[in-house]
């Protein structure tokens, strides 16, 4: 997972975050354990941009084939409209 979150890190921080546009963080399994990995590995991503980070579970449909542990990050990129 260590390798996964380092390259998920990488691409969001070379788009960068629009944080006036919806964002969040998903995530699949039955307990929130990789989550709150995930968010403590990445705070420098969040860090002084917002007091809190949504997070929302992945649905059984995607989370049946991706399995448990599964994060990923929705946002709008600084500046482009992506």
């Amino acid at each position: 997972s260590k390798k996964g979150n380092n390259l998920l890190n990488t691409l969001v921080r070379e788009k960068g975050i629009d944080f006036t546009m919806p964002y969040g963080v998903i995530w699949s399994g039955l307990d929130d354990s990789m989550l709150l990995k995930y968010l403590k590995d990445s705070e420098h991503l969040w860090r002084y941009q917002t007091d809190s980070v949504p997070s929302y579970p992945i649905g059984s449909t995607i989370g049946t084939h991706i399995g448990p542990g599964g994060i990923g990050v929705a946002f709008f990129a600084e500046g482009r409209g992506e």
